[in-house]
């Protein structure tokens, strides 16, 4: 692994390939290890499945892993992120409305891969889940799948801005 540049002890917001990050949750504990991490909230929009893996990642290398997931809500004042901690992984409950919320996804992502085709720009649907990984859907997959001459992004904010 290249060197990278020490953080902060703790880090509450952080996402695996399951959903829109880019690393296995055991690379990302490894990695925040690395930096000196000691407590990391695995965060995963709609998500707990990468939890079991990260403890078990961290516990093998004394990082506390906090349960987490990311929520994201609409409001007269717009987008909104919501950070849950300290969830319970086992909660059939939580997981139930957490898939449904994942299956949301999908379905927007598929509208989406649907207007982009409407407007010209060559999207496959199978590329952006592969893109996925498995992981819940969201715009940076369907970002990456786009032609690199038909696309600007933004990977912090999963943003795409399209060149004309």
């Amino acid at each position: 692994m290249a060197a990278i540049a020490p953080g902060y002890a703790i880090d509450l917001h952080t996402h695996s390939l399951r959903s829109d990050g880019a690393l296995p949750p055991s690379d990302l504990v490894k990695r925040a290890a690395a930096r000196g991490v000691k407590i990391q909230a695995l965060s995963d929009h709609d998500t707990l499945a990468g939890v079991a893996e990260a403890v078990a990642t961290g516990s093998g290398l004394g990082v506390r892993i906090i349960p987490a997931t990311e929520l994201n809500t609409e409001s007269e004042w717009g987008d909104a992120h919501v950070l849950g901690y300290f969830i319970d992984p086992a909660d059939s409950e939580l997981e139930a409305r957490l898939r449904w919320l994942r299956e949301n996804r999908g379905k927007r992502i598929e509208i989406m891969v649907e207007k982009l085709n409407a407007l010209g720009y060559a999207v496959e649907l199978a590329r952006v889940l592969e893109i996925a990984q498995g992981g819940a859907l969201g715009r940076p997959h369907l970002a990456r799948s786009l032609p690199r001459t038909r696309r600007l992004t933004s990977r912090a904010s999963g943003s795409i801005h399209l060149k004309p």
